[in-house]
Parts: structure tokens; C-alpha cells; sequence
């Protein structure tokens, strides 16, 4: 009796690893990519509200007009007082009253916008 696999049991095995493959990868991708709008939802309405603290303080500045701040440069946003440190990876748009917030290299597919008037 010889010892081993024999070819059919090898690839009945690549077969079933393959499909369970084909199962997972699409779920963890999702579970991956909610995870970022919820760190970017999160980063936008922590954003938003700095900037509606510092805009109470002080009614007239346009600071926030045209800010935007990405982590390979900037890993601060700040209003006067007030700063938010931004996730890694993550770029912030703040225009007017408009906060907007996306996982690098993903804009279309990883985002959360916020007013904060």
C-alpha cells in the first residue's frame, strides 16, 4: 500500500479552498471598507464640530474657507484653538460650511461629508 494523496484528493481539496476563497474575500473587503467611512464619518463630524467651537468663539473669521489638510503633510487641523489630528491616510476638505473626509487613494469609494451650520 503506497502512502500520499493521490491527485483527485489534491485537487478536491484546492477546489474547496478555493471556493471558500472566493466567499471570504468579498466579505472581509466589505467589512475593510465600512470600517473606513466609519473612521472618515468619525473624523468629519469631530472636524465639524472644532470648527463650530471656534466659529462661536469667533463669528466673522473664514478660516475654514478652502482648509484642506492631508496626513502626509499636515497631521493637524486646526482652528485657533481648537485642532483635530487626522487619522493616517486620511485627507479633510473643509469648504465654507462643508466638511469632507476620505481614505486616501479611495475617494470615491471611502468618504463622509458634515455641515456644521
Amino acid at each position: 500500500m503506497r502512502k500520499g494523496f493521490t491527485l483527485i484528493e489534491v485537487l478536491v481539496v484546492a477546489v474547496i479552498v478555493a471556493i471558500l476563497a472566493a466567499v471570504a474575500i468579498p466579505a472581509y473587503q466589505g467589512y475593510i471598507a465600512s470600517s473606513k467611512n466609519k473612521v472618515a464619518k468619525n473624523t468629519a463630524g469631530t472636524i465639524a464640530a472644532a470648527a463650530a467651537a471656534y466659529y462661536s468663539e469667533h463669528p466673522t473669521s473664514t478660516a475654514l474657507t478652502g482648509i484642506t489638510a492631508n496626513t502626509s503633510e499636515d497631521a493637524v487641523v486646526t482652528f485657533g484653538s481648537q485642532s483635530v489630528k487626522m487619522p493616517e491616510d486620511y485627507v479633510a476638505t473643509c469648504a465654507n460650511a462643508n466638511v469632507t473626509v476620505w481614505y486616501s487613494g479611495e475617494k470615491d469609494l471611502t468618504s463622509a461629508s458634515v455641515a456644521w451650520r
